[in-house]
This record gives C-alpha cells, structure tokens and sequence, in this order.
C-alpha cells in the first residue's frame, strides 16, 4: 500500500509540476531565438511562482535591456530572489550591479567571496569582485583580480576595459590606452568576444556614444602622459590577447 501511494504522490507532482515545466521550456526557447518579449511575458508568472531560473532570467533581461527597457531596480530586484533561493550567478551579478552604482560594496564583497568559494577560476566572477575593490579605490587588490580575470578571459569586453581603467588609476597612460584600443577592436571584431556577456553588454549600448566615450578616455589618457603625469607604481598584467 505504501509503495502505491508513494507512486501516486510521484506522478501526482509531476502532474502538477508539467505546466510549469512546459512554460519554462517555451519561455526559453523564445529566450534562445530572440524573442525577448514573449520571453519575458512567459518568464514572469513562474518567477512569481517562485522559480528560481526564471527570477534571474527576469533580472538578467532588466539588467540588459533585452526585449524591456533597462531597469536596474527591477532587475535587482529579481536578482535578489533568485539569490535568496542560492542562484550562484545572481549572486555575482547583483554585487556586479552594487558595484557599478557604488552601493553595498561591502555586502558586495561578502556575497563574492561565497561566490568563488565555490568557483574560484571563473572570469567574470574574479572581475566583479576586482571591480568592487575599484569602486572602493583599493587599486592594487583591483588590478590582482582584474589581471587574473583577463588572463583567464581575454575576450571579456568589459574585463578589459575595467583592466585599462586600473592601468589609468597608477598613471599608465600608455597601458591604460592599450587595453582601451583593445576594447574597441574586440568590438569591430565580435568573434573574439569569449563570453555570452559581452553580446548582451554591446547590445545595450548606444554604440557611438560608447565609442566616443573610449576615445576619450584615451585622449585624456595620452594628455595626461605629456603633462608629464609620472606613474605611481610599475604594473604589468601579460597581454592577453592577439
């Protein structure tokens, strides 16, 4: 008898379960082909049912703006359920999140050492936690976890630009240019890009105004170096990339 109840209760849950497995299913394979809208409208009802996958896809796609305009609070907001259920990647890219707008860095900084407790040799993982140490202008424990993550991802767009910005912070203009120069060429040449974050990051962005914002950086850069602006410190991170 109890065998026969406890088959019952099996197939009673996987019953139960099938509708929210065939709307997962269809949400992501509209996710997979683009269609970013209906992906969404499918997403959002099982994130409030509690699905985890599905809370941090709802986050995901407020962070980058795919098929909805971009919404940082929402998306955090979603990232921060999903966490809450031990979502390993929205735990990284909320900190991600805080450290880009400069808030929570130091409950950014707890939830990445759990983070790579558990994957130590992930790049993007590695750079979140170098980028908080940035935002909290500890530039010599930012440029060690930015390094080791364009080491290990080359091909990470924004890696690189954060390694330029660590270069610029020690006055290595020359550096600091390069890894700049670097990020626009990764740009023009999208099949080096080594990471499904870089796709997601360039398509958010209005790319002329983010190009200009690069070539900025490196006048400025190159400005400072002839103002005799000396370096602070002698710093190499082994160039990465072709």
């Amino acid at each position: 008898m109890k065998k026969i109840i406890g088959f019952f209760a099996c197939w009673l849950m996987m019953v139960l379960s099938y509708p929210a497995l065939a709307g997962y299913d269809e949400a992501q394979k509209a996710y997979d082909s683009g269609d970013y809208v209906t992906a969404f409208k499918e997403f959002l009802p099982l994130a409030e049912q509690g699905d985890v996958e599905a809370q941090f896809k709802l986050g995901y796609m407020y962070d980058f703006a795919l098929g909805i305009p971009q919404d940082l609070e929402k998306g955090e907001y979603w990232y921060q359920k999903a966490v809450e259920n031990g979502h390993i990647v929205a735990m990284n890219n909320l900190a991600y999140s805080w450290s880009q707008r400069g808030i929570k860095l130091e409950e950014a900084t707890k939830l990445m050492r759990e983070v790579l407790a558990a994957y130590p040799n992930e790049a993007s993982y590695i750079d979140t936690l170098g980028w908080i140490y940035y935002q909290q202008q500890d530039y010599e424990k930012a440029f060690t976890y930015i390094c080791d993550a364009a080491l290990k991802e080359p091909g990470a767009i924004e890696v690189r630009e954060h390694l330029g910005d660590v270069y610029a912070q020690f006055g290595l203009f020359d550096q600091a240019s390069m890894e700049w120069q670097q990020v626009l060429d990764l740009e023009q040449n999208r099949q080096f890009l080594s990471d499904g974050a870089s796709k997601d990051y360039l398509q958010m962005q209005n790319l002329k105004i983010w190009q200009q914002q690069l070539q900025d950086k490196i006048t400025k850069a190159q400005a400072s170096k002839q103002q005799g602006i000396q370096a602070t410190k002698e710093l190499s991170c082994l160039k990465p990339i072709s």
